[in-house]
């Protein structure tokens, strides 16, 4: 350590874990945050229902995928595996597979393309 190289930590210092660091930057920045808001529209019922209706917001964005997922996993895949395994044997439980996927691709495309996803917004955009 003495050769080449500076002293890095000595024995009386006081050292803290990069995870504390972490924590006490968060709330740094939450101090900012509000700190920088006027303090009576802070609790005011319009901000409440803003707090709300953000939530219900982010709540509604994930239903679409969860519906993708559902409709190709029950309504597909399962039925698609016992109906085929009746025909063709343990086949057709893994061609249930690709055809769930393919659904499931389909949808998820038509959503991307269609859906409203864009003016969703799950974190709130600060100001420049």
């Amino acid at each position: 350590m003495n050769e080449g190289g500076k002293e890095a930590v000595r024995v009386d210092d006081y050292v803290v874990s990069s995870g504390k660091v972490r924590d006490l930057e968060k709330r740094i920045r939450e101090l900012e945050r509000l700190g920088q808001e006027d303090p009576s529209e802070r609790d005011s019922p319009q901000s409440r229902k803003d707090r709300a209706r953000k939530k219900t917001d982010l709540a509604v964005a994930v239903m679409p995928p969860l519906l993708i997922l559902l409709i190709s996993l029950w309504g597909v895949r399962l039925p698609a595996a016992w109906l085929m395994s009746e025909r063709i044997g343990a086949e057709g439980i893994w061609w249930s597979f690709p055809l769930a996927a393919a659904l499931s691709s389909f949808l998820a495309v038509l959503y991307y393309r269609f859906g409203g996803w864009r003016r969703a917004h799950m974190m709130a955009t600060s100001p420049a």
